[in-house]
């Protein structure tokens, strides 16, 4: 998180945005984790395997996810590690989403992709949705996967 970064503010901004929604949260900085309405934050390392089966071991966390936005660690092995933990917690018709891939990462995704996500993960769909070097900051690029009803 930058140094002007407020923890649990886009948590909110998605409990305002879905007034039905429960929202979850996830984070390594334990100090940041907190409880409100509609908000339930968990620890989480994101390049520990055994540390994401466990947050999904939660009983809050067990039934699948409408929506998954890793907005975490922001690294292609932190990012990689727990989309390989976490997309089988998608419901059918669900979509996961990771956030702020980075342009030096683009070709390790494009043969992570083709690679390994095609055959392991048939039931999917996958968009690496890349913005155009001429934006600035570009390197908030997004992979886009939606669950196959």
């Amino acid at each position: 998180m930058g140094k002007f970064g407020r923890p649990g503010a886009s948590l909110r901004g998605w409990r305002e945005l879905f007034p039905n929604a429960v929202i979850f949260g996830a984070d390594i900085d334990r100090d940041i984790l907190f409880q409100e309405d509609r908000i339930r934050t968990f620890y989480c390392d994101q390049l520990d395997s055994a540390v994401s089966r466990e947050l999904w071991s939660q009983p809050e966390l067990r039934e699948p996810m409408d929506i998954l936005i890793d907005d975490g660690l922001h690294s292609f092995e932190g990012n990689m590690s727990f989309l390989n933990e976490s997309l089988d917690h998608i419901r059918p018709g669900g979509i996961y989403v990771v956030e702020d891939i980075l342009n030096d990462a683009l070709d390790k995704w494009r043969a992570y992709l083709a690679e390994s996500c095609s055959s392991r993960f048939s039931n999917y769909d996958f968009a690496l949705v890349e913005l155009s070097e001429t934006v600035e900051n570009s390197d908030n690029n997004l992979l886009l996967i939606r669950r196959r009803a």
